[in-house]
């Protein structure tokens, strides 16, 4: 289980095409000494107004994008010309097995439907970075 697990981040790493920028380390620009907080607004991509509103705040967030949402890839880029970072936000199955809608991972999948669903979920939303 590890070594598909393995498998699968490598595969994505290679996928993405990171590029020399990507890997350079992270500038903070803060003091150190100072506790930090990252904000995350999750589960962007259905609903258009509040993603709208949502994108527009005047604040150095993140936006994660389920895949395959019908507002994920305008959001998305509007976000990213706004200097917001995005994420893709890819479903598990939960213990209770709730709809997991397109692009979800089951514990059951074979290696190439999971491959195949990350895949997807990246080409799915512009622009992610994590």
């Amino acid at each position: 289980m590890i070594a598909r697990l393995v498998v699968c981040i490598l595969t994505i790493v290679f996928a993405c095409q990171v590029t020399a920028e990507d890997r350079a380390p992270l500038k903070y620009a803060g003091n150190l000494d100072r506790p930090a907080i990252s904000i995350i607004i999750d589960d962007m991509g259905e609903r258009f107004t509040l993603g709208l509103h949502a994108v527009r705040m005047p604040a150095k967030l993140t936006y994660s994008f389920l895949p395959h949402t019908p507002y994920a890839q305008y959001l998305a880029t509007l976000a990213h010309q706004l200097d917001k970072e995005v994420m893709l936000h890819i479903p598990m199955e939960t213990q209770d097995r709730r709809h997991l809608g397109r692009g979800g991972l089951r514990p059951g999948m074979s290696h190439r439907d999971f491959i195949n669903n990350i895949l997807n979920g990246l080409g799915s939303v512009p622009y992610v970075r994590g």
